[in-house]
């Protein structure tokens, strides 16, 4: 419409009042080399350091590489949202509505 003003063809751009549509947002993710850095640098201060809060790190990373849920929901979690004889996690999504996860095995040694 910009070009047929500019061309003299109209007048007036009927469109104008039209929103533009919004730009796809690209979220960039972690490599496989970048997610074997993550796992090997927790691992290694779990070993070392053998505290409550390197263990609580690395189990953090493995949760969300296991099941992909969100920050906010593994902050909601409790142990009565584990259930480690179907191997499932139940979390309030999103939608505010309660959804079952499975996990993966090393997920499930821990």
């Amino acid at each position: 419409m910009n070009y047929m003003i500019e061309c003299e063809v109209i007048a007036k751009n009927p469109a104008h009042k039209v929103k533009m549509q919004k730009q796809d947002t690209k979220v960039e993710v972690f490599t496989d080399e970048q997610i074997k850095q993550m796992l090997n640098f927790y691992r290694r201060i779990k070993r070392r350091e053998k505290t409550y809060m390197a263990y609580r790190d690395y189990l953090i990373i493995v949760l969300i590489l296991g099941t992909v849920i969100r920050r906010g929901e593994i902050c909601n979690l409790q142990w009565s949202d584990v259930d480690f004889a179907n191997r499932s996690i139940s979390i309030f999504g999103k939608t505010r509505r309660k959804e079952t996860m499975p996990i993966t095995d090393k997920l499930a040694k821990f």
